[in-house]
């Protein structure tokens, strides 16, 4: 049985999906949507939003018609979302999320407090060196408002082009920058191999590389140019690549199953003290790591000019006293 709007394909609107939601959408469509989402029944969804369950229908089959697609399907546990309602939802869900962001950092700035500071961070760095700096440029500027969002570093360079980001700690992988992008180089990280306290390289004192790139490994996916630069130094030093391999980019997945696994990972020597200390993981290998002589170049990325601002200067000035730059 499907709830009760008016659906007929055959009448939906021209414009297409992507034009509704680019130009058209609402934020009471988007409201709506995470109302329906988070209650799965139109009655409820009328109690929250003060309005009757005849104009949620409504709106709800607005949408549907303009999209082109129907959005929730009626089932024994409510209404679900279909996948094109599962995708709206998540979009939608960001876009209140950053309003709201917007406007708390709004609401500061009319509280006469500095303006927020946006930085894009990669996962290394921010375990590592960004949060003991943030920590600190805290005591130093208790009023700047912080953002930080997590990330790889080629896809946050391209948010702190368009102007989403005021900065982004992250590695340095090419000489060329992209347009409008100045680099602050803050130190070399060497890359090291990790593995949990039971893995077995972790109980001897050495392991042959044979060995090793027959075991299980995490890496990066193989357009990544941190896989890139692992493969081209074992193919440059004769040694062979590893074969069962899971591609990653999530630090907190890679991390989990190395401690838990029998699988072995490349990381920064930063990073890697740290997950050591907290007894997670252990260096292994390490004679193997130094004769591939890889390293994160850990570089501070800004829009060209704006390393002269205030609160620019002082992030600088706190991730190097934390890194021992300064």
């Amino acid at each position: 049985m499907k709830y009760s709007i008016t659906w007929n394909p055959r009448k939906t609107c021209a414009m297409t999906a992507k034009r509704f939601l680019s130009r058209d959408v609402k934020l009471r469509h988007l409201r709506l949507m995470v109302a329906i989402d988070d209650a799965r029944q139109l009655s409820k969804v009328a109690r929250m939003m003060h309005i009757t369950q005849p104009a949620v229908s409504k709106t709800l089959a607005e949408i549907e018609a303009s999209v082109g697609s129907r959005l929730f399907e009626r089932t024994p546990r409510g209404l679900l979302p279909t996948p094109g309602g599962v995708a709206l939802i998540r979009s939608a869900r960001d876009v209140l999320a950053e309003l709201d962001r917007a406007g708390a950092e709004m609401e500061q700035l009319s509280r006469g407090r500095s303006r927020a500071l946006v930085i894009g961070a990669m996962p290394s760095a921010a375990l590592s060196i960004l949060a003991p700096a943030l920590a600190r440029l805290r005591r130093v500027e208790p009023e700047l408002v912080l953002r930080v969002i997590e990330g790889v570093t080629e896809d946050l360079l391209a948010q702190l082009v368009a102007g989403r980001l005021d900065a982004v700690l992250g590695a340095r992988f090419r000489s060329v920058l992209p347009e409008g992008v100045a680099a602050h180089a803050l130190y070399a990280d060497p890359l090291v191999f990790i593995a949990g306290p039971a893995h077995p390289a972790a109980r001897r004192a050495r392991t042959g590389w044979d060995e090793l790139a027959a075991m299980p490994w995490i890496l990066t996916p193989p357009a990544h140019p941190l896989r890139a630069g692992f493969e081209r130094a074992l193919r440059d030093h004769g040694m062979a690549t590893p074969r069962l391999v899971i591609d990653s980019s999530m630090t907190d997945l890679t991390i989990g199953l190395v401690a838990a696994g029998d699988a072995l990972a490349l990381t920064a020597s930063r990073q890697a003290r740290y997950l050591q200390g907290l007894g997670l993981v252990r260096t292994v290998a390490a004679e193997h790591a130094k004769l591939l002589g890889l390293d994160l170049k850990v570089t501070l990325f800004t829009q060209s000019g704006a390393g002269t601002q205030a609160e620019i200067l002082r992030l600088i000035e706190c991730l190097e006293q934390v890194s021992g730059v300064a």
